[in-house]
C-alpha cells in the first residue's frame, strides 16, 4: 500500500513539472524577456523604468498644476460633501446634496459653491507636487534597492504611491485641517486660513492643527498607493493589448478611463476613513480612531454613518483623480516635446 501512494505521489509530481515547463515555454513564447531579466508580461516595468522623467523643479510645478485643475474642477461637489460628513445628524441622498448646493447657492452666490477653494489651493499646490514628485523618486529608489522589485511591479507601484501619499500629507496637514473647517462653515462672512489658524492657535493647543492625522494616514497609505499601482496597472494593460511601446502612446481620454477607475477601486476601499478623519478635524468628542469607528457604526449604521456620501464620491473621485493623473502626464510629455525643439531633435 505504501509503495503504491509513493508511486502515485512521485507520477503526480513528474506530471506537474511536465505542465510547469509547458507553460513555462509558452510565457517565454508570449512574452519575450527583456535584457534586463524582466517580462513584459509584468505590466511593462521595463519599459517603464526605462521612461524620461523631468527635472524635480518642473516635476513639483507640473503635480501641483494637475492637482489645483483637478480640485477646482470638484470643489462643489467636495464642498456639499464635507457637510455631510462632519455632520452626524444629517442625512444624506443625492437629492439633499442637490438641495444643499441650492441652498449654499441661494445664500451666498455661485461663488459660495466654490468657498475656501481658493485657499485650498494654497494646500493642495504643494500636496499634490509633493506626492507627484516624491512618487517617482520612491519608486526609482525601490527599484535600485530591492533586487527583484521588477518582478513585482505591482507591489513597487503601491509602496511607491503609499510613502508618497503620507509624504505629502505629513508635510500639509495643517492646511488641510483648515481646510475642512472652512468648508463645512454655513455663514455668509468667508473664513480665511489666517482667521482659522489663529482661532485654533487660541482656543486650543498647537497639537490640534495635526488633530485627525492618524486616521488620514491610515486612509491615505491605501488610497494613495493603490490609487498608484491601479492607474500605472491599468495604463499597462492598455499598452499591452494594443502593443505600444511607450505611456506616451496612450490618449488621453484612456488616461481618463484608467485613472477614473483607478479612484473609484480606491475610493471605495477606503471611505470610512475618510468619515472618521473629518468628523475627528471638526473635534468631534470621539476618544480616538477606533472609537469613532464603533461610535458611528453603532449610532448611524455602517451604509448611513461609515459610508455616507459614498455615492457622490464615485462621481466626483473618478473625475478629479483621473482629470489629475492625465493633467500630469499630458504636461509632462508637453514639456519633453518642448525639450525635444529646442534640442532640435
Amino acid at each position: 500500500m505504501g509503495d503504491f501512494i509513493k508511486d502515485s505521489l512521485r507520477e503526480h509530481r513528474d506530471q506537474l513539472e511536465s505542465n510547469y515547463q509547458f507553460y513555462k515555454k509558452e510565457e517565454r513564447l508570449m512574452f519575450p524577456i527583456s535584457k534586463d531579466g524582466t517580462a513584459l508580461e509584468q505590466d511593462l516595468a521595463g519599459a517603464e523604468s526605462r521612461d524620461r522623467s523631468l527635472p524635480p523643479l518642473e516635476r513639483f510645478l507640473v503635480g501641483g498644476i494637475a492637482g489645483a485643475v483637478a480640485k477646482t474642477a470638484i470643489a462643489p461637489a467636495d464642498r456639499v460633501k464635507i457637510l455631510y460628513q462632519v455632520n452626524a445628524d444629517r442625512k444624506f441622498t443625492l437629492s439633499g446634496a442637490v438641495r444643499s448646493a441650492t441652498k449654499i447657492w441661494k445664500h451666498s452666490g455661485v461663488t459660495g459653491l466654490w468657498r475656501g477653494n481658493g485657499a485650498q489651493m494654497v494646500r493642495i499646490f504643494p500636496y499634490a507636487a509633493t506626492t507627484y514628485s516624491t512618487f517617482d523618486i520612491y519608486k526609482k529608489t525601490l527599484r535600485e534597492n530591492i533586487s527583484n522589485a521588477d518582478s513585482y511591479p505591482k507591489s513597487t507601484r503601491f509602496a511607491a504611491g503609499a510613502l508618497a501619499g503620507a509624504t505629502a500629507t505629513s508635510l500639509t496637514y495643517p492646511l488641510d485641517l483648515m481646510r475642512t473647517k472652512m468648508a463645512a462653515h454655513w455663514g455668509i462672512n468667508k473664513p480665511s486660513y489666517s482667521k482659522m489658524f489663529r482661532h485654533v492657535l487660541k482656543h486650543e493647543t498647537p497639537t490640534s492643527l495635526y488633530r485627525g492625522l492618524t486616521p488620514t494616514l491610515v486612509g491615505i497609505v491605501p488610497y494613495a498607493g493603490s490609487s498608484f499601482m491601479a492607474f500605472e496597472t491599468f495604463k499597462g494593460y492598455v499598452m499591452r493589448k494594443y502593443n505600444y511601446t511607450s505611456d506616451k502612446q496612450l490618449n488621453p481620454w484612456t488616461r481618463l478611463g484608467c485613472g477614473g477607475l483607478a479612484a473609484w477601486c480606491a475610493q471605495s476601499a477606503t471611505y470610512p476613513i475618510d468619515i472618521v478623519r473629518r468628523r475627528m478635524q471638526v473635534g468631534m468628542p470621539y476618544k480616538g480612531m477606533l472609537d469613532a469607528f464603533m461610535t458611528i457604526a453603532r449610532t448611524e449604521g455602517i451604509r448611513k454613518g461609515l459610508y455616507k456620501g459614498l455615492s457622490m464620491n464615485w462621481i466626483k473621485g473618478p473625475v478629479c483623480v483621473s482629470i489629475s493623473f492625465t493633467v500630469n502626464d499630458q504636461l509632462k510629455y508637453l514639456y519633453f516635446d518642448w525639450q525635444d525643439k529646442q534640442r532640435g531633435e
